[in-house]
């Protein structure tokens, strides 16, 4: 039989089916192009021996023979990746008489098939000399989806069980499984070295019981993980042992306490006098994870004092353990002295992580010490009080500290000798500081402190030698009754390595650096001159009382001069940033973002008596954005001069108060007057010329036009932002565009008249339009179309190959933009509320350079192209589009409506989010040769494929509303 029809591209829009015979009175066979179809009857036909990967679904005559059909010896011989997906009338997966034919195949999935009851028929029908026909080279087994599968194996091989191969081996949602493997059959999985199982809600063990004493031994396994098994009760519940002697890592989710008990190798606490368990063995266990487990002590000190499977223990994760009261009792500890990694994570009903009722006399009270702990996480433990009592927790290589969400947690360490105990479920609400001098932890470098509502005080004045003397980086979040961030004595001694901070939701914080303490004592003053060398990153959010960054002018105490990136958002409170002196000193300042604040100046009027004009140079600095700071007045109270060489991108937002350029009537060659007003940010003049980015306001754009500047100062300019036209309708100076002939970037924002594009924009005059290539409409909530006289609007679009427009909720579709149809490469659009359809179907084909195509949250959007009921029926190729998401659009139904022919020969990616009523992507022919699968969720990790790019919306729609 012929291979394919056509070596190249063949395109048969009428025809839907082929037959195999002359007569035939079947529907024919289709696969949704001429010679995919071909290929596939002549596999189904002659073998598939060419083929190394496949899935039976796509296959139906195939799966008629699965059982029935001797193949030939070359059938399957070049099989590497068989899937078995969907088959309703399947009891066996893989019958005996396939077993011989699959001596290549590398990768086995069985999923979504209801009626398979065991995977593998090892009945030695095709035996030879005692050995069954099975799989010796199989890598991977995955078995998902199957309710009603009762065996992996149906029973005891008769002969020689050869799957010595197999090294992952994955189960997930098998409803009728009760156990996996029988002790026998282990003996053949001897390379095993992944074991995962996930969501079997019967099973009871994974090897199961047998009266004969085994000794099983996977000498490479290095995984197991056992999730959402209710009934499991054991690993292996017969006599004699199991050695895993690779074993790395074992996590179990929401399992029974009692498998826990397995791994443990301690009697589950219903065991009866006469039932023994096979002893489990895994001596260089490296990694544990625990999660749901429901019983209240996850161990019983005695056996891992005795046990050796702990000795290597590094990494620890406990979570969602709803009933245990501690992790630890203190007699552990020294047992435990490998572990790098502690994660104990939302344990409601955990009072403390290192029980201290074990030990006896004060002595032993001494010092508690987790050797080689590097990362130490506490989070979501809403009755912890205290991590231990001791007089000394010792973490001498503890890197990272993360504490989140612990309301009742004081003081990470509790003294033995204090008689302060505060009865469980009461948050004492004093001054103890988290750490004191009974924590040592000299090499911490990143401290994250979240959702700790009654701190008020981090540091004691006075801790223990050098603890966290290296910290790098520290985060303060939600901790609403913090007072303060830094003990002033510690500003000069102890933070000097600090490179970022982060502080965010501290409703009662006022102040970051307490200058003011630090000066008191005049002494301390004078040796305590100290610089923040390291200090790169400063970042504050959302503090609604702060009133100073630093509360004094620090002069010669303190120096930031290696400030890098400052960005101070939400603070409704704050009246100034910088002290002077850290202003003069900000000579690595790259960034400065400031936003939402009631500022009023950017630095503080330097102290005593000023005799010139103090001088402030930004050497660095290439991002300003000043954004909604309604009470900004002026950079400086008062005549200064100032210097930004490297600013580049400069971005003003509704600072209505303050002028941002001082704009002069410029001359050639006259000298400039570098002092400025104190009303005026920048000197123009100074400024323009360097910049790439620029963002105006309407005011700010009359100034600049009335200004008489030479074109060179806006010739470096590559990206310009207009905004806020609040007047109706919003006018510029006729032609201003003009005058910045290099951009290539333009965006419009916050524009409440009705059209697109404001009054003189583009004049009439014959100076050339710059060539835009991208083009961004933002926040336009009444928009919807372009005055017909501005017919240079057209000519500006020419270029564009890069098309946003966001939030311009009064626009029904794009039309105003079909000037740019044929260059688009980018376009995204998101929350236009009012937007119906996009193209119709005659401008759609003008989009042949269209490769990306993004849109979002558009409530009203029932399909993406529209047809005018005049269309004539032909098929629409998008020859580049490669990408194409579809995200919250609660009302869309169909890319399109009617039934036309689309032709996606470069579609690679579709993601498909959030789209409740699309029940199929076309009505009419479709083709997208390249598309493999679908993405139903933004998340990369997740798709889906059904053959085809219909047959896959139409499932996910399905699966959504719930049709079987």
């Amino acid at each position: 039989m012929m291979k394919t029809f056509s070596g190249g591209v063949s395109i048969t829009p009428k025809l839907m089916r082929v037959k195999m015979a002359e007569g035939e009175n079947e529907g024919g066979h289709w696969r949704g192009d001429l010679n995919i179809t071909i290929q596939h009857l002549r596999a189904e036909l002659v073998g598939i021996d060419g083929m190394e990967h496949l899935e039976l679904s796509e296959h139906p005559q195939l799966k008629e023979k699965w059982h029935n059909k001797e193949f030939s010896a070359n059938f399957f011989a070049n099989l590497r990746s068989l899937m078995l997906d969907i088959c309703a009338s399947l009891s066996t997966a893989i019958p005996s008489n396939l077993l011989p034919f699959l001596d290549n195949l590398l990768e086995l999935e069985v999923k979504n098939c209801d009626s398979v009851e065991r995977v593998f028929d090892l009945t030695p029908t095709y035996a030879q000399d005692g050995q069954i026909g099975t799989l010796p080279r199989l890598n991977k087994l995955q078995l998902v989806d199957l309710p009603r599968l009762k065996h992996v194996w149906n029973e005891e091989p008769k002969g020689f069980f050869d799957f010595t191969n197999l090294e992952v081996f994955k189960l997930y949602n098998c409803a009728n499984l009760r156990y996996i493997f029988t002790p026998c059959t282990c003996l053949g999985l001897e390379r095993l070295r992944e074991l995962e199982v996930k969501d079997c809600p019967l099973i009871e063990e994974i090897i199961s019981k047998e009266a004969t004493t085994y000794n099983v031994v996977f000498p490479l396994l290095t995984s197991i993980s056992l999730e959402h098994l209710p009934n499991l009760t054991s690993f292996y519940a017969g006599s004699g042992t199991v050695r895993c002697p690779s074993l790395q890592k074992i996590a179990v989710v929401e399992c029974s306490s009692e498998v826990i008990s397995t791994f443990l190798n301690e009697q589950p606490p219903n065991a009866t006098n006469h039932a023994s368990q096979a002893k489990l063995v895994f001596p260089y266990l490296e990694e544990l994870e625990l999660s749901s487990i429901k019983g209240e002590e996850m161990w019983n000190s005695q056996h891992i004092n005795q046990s050796s499977s702990f000795k290597h223990l590094s990494i620890l994760v406990v979570e969602d353990c709803e009933n245990m009261r501690y992790l630890f009792t203190y007699s552990m500890i020294e047992y435990l002295d490998q572990i790098e990694r502690l994660d104990i994570c939302n344990c409601k009903s955990m009072e403390e992580v290192v029980l201290r009722q074990d030990v006896g006399d004060g002595k032993n009270w001494c010092k508690m010490l987790f050797p080689k702990l590097k990362v130490l996480k506490l989070k979501g433990l809403p009755k912890v009080t205290t991590f231990s009592t001791c007089s000394l927790f010792e973490c001498p290589f503890l890197k990272e500290l993360q504490i989140d969400n612990c309301p009742q947690l004081k003081s990470l360490i509790s003294d033995p000798t204090s008689a302060d105990l505060t009865p469980r479920g009461q948050v004492d609400k004093c001054d103890s500081p988290l750490f004191d001098d009974k924590v040592a932890f000299p090499d911490v470098e990143e401290l994250t402190i979240r959702n700790m509502y009654w701190l008020k005080t981090i540091w004691q004045d006075e801790l223990h030698e050098d603890s966290f003397c290296k910290l790098r980086i520290l985060r303060v979040e939600q901790a609403e009754a913090l007072r303060k961030v830094f003990p002033s004595s510690m500003l000069v001694r102890r933070f000097l390595n600090l490179e970022e901070l982060f502080i965010e939701d501290c409703e009662s914080l006022e102040e970051v650096f307490d200058i003011q303490g630090l000066m008191i004592n005049v002494e301390e003053a004078e040796v305590a001159t100290a610089a923040w060398t390291q200090f790169i990153i400063l970042d504050i959010r959302s503090l609604p009382n702060l009133k100073h960054v630093w509360n004094k002018d620090p002069r010669e105490l303190l120096f930031f001069h290696n400030l890098n990136d400052v960005k101070i958002w939400d603070c409704p409170n704050l009246r100034s940033l910088f002290p002077a002196s850290v202003a003069r000193g900000l000579l690595e300042l790259e960034t400065l973002a400031i936003g939402k604040c009631g500022i009023e100046e950017i630095v503080e009027k330097e102290e005593g008596e000023e005799t010139t004009a103090p001088g402030f140079v930004f050497p660095k600095l290439n991002n300003l954005t000043l954004w909604t700071l309604p009470e900004l007045k002026r950079f400086y109270p008062g005549m200064h001069t100032s210097e930004w060489p490297a600013l580049k991108d400069l971005n003003i937002y509704h600072c209505d108060q303050m002028h941002i350029l001082e704009c002069q009537r410029f001359q050639e060659g006259e000298e400039l007057d570098r002092i400025q007003d104190e009303r005026s940010l920048f000197s123009f003049q100074e400024v323009i010329p360097n910049l790439k980015s620029l963002a105006l306001t309407c005011k700010e754009a009359t100034m600049i036009w009335e200004g008489q500047f030479p074109e060179k100062l806006l010739h470096n300019l590559e990206t310009l932002r207009l905004r806020c036209f609040h007047v109706k309708p919003a006018v510029l100076p006729s032609g201003l565009l003009q005058r910045f002939p290099n951009i290539g970037k333009l965006v419009l924002q916050c524009n409440r008249g009705r059209e697109l594009f404001p009054y003189g924009l583009i004049g009439e005059d014959a100076r050339p339009i710059p060539r835009i290539h991208e083009l961004g409409l933002q926040k336009f909530p009444d928009a919807a179309y372009m005055r017909r006289k501005e017919s240079q609007i057209d000519a500006l679009l020419q270029n564009v190959d890069t098309l946003k427009v966001w939030t311009c909720n009064g626009l029904m579709n794009l039309a105003p933009f079909s000037a740019s149809f044929q260059s688009i490469t980018f376009l995204d659009i998101f929350q236009c509320r009012a937007l119906v359809h996009l193209f119709t179907l005659c401008t759609a084909e003008a989009l042949v350079q269209l490769s990306v195509m993004h849109i979002r949250n558009c409530d009203l959007v029932t399909e993406i192209i529209a047809s005018t009921g005049h269309d004539t029926d032909h098929e629409i190729v998008f020859y580049k589009l490669a990408s194409l998401e579809l995200h919250h659009l609660p009302s869309l139904t169909s890319f399109c409506s009617r039934e036309h022919s689309f032709k996606f020969p470069s579609l690679t990616e579709v993601i498909v989010s959030q789209c409740p009523k699309m029940e199929i992507f076309s009505k009419g022919v479709l083709r997208t040769p390249k598309l493999q699968s679908v993405k139903p969720t933004l998340q990369e990790d997740k798709e889906c494929w059904n053959g085809n790019l219909n047959t896959t919306i139409q499932h996910l729609y399905q699966k959504m509303v719930g049709i079987d």
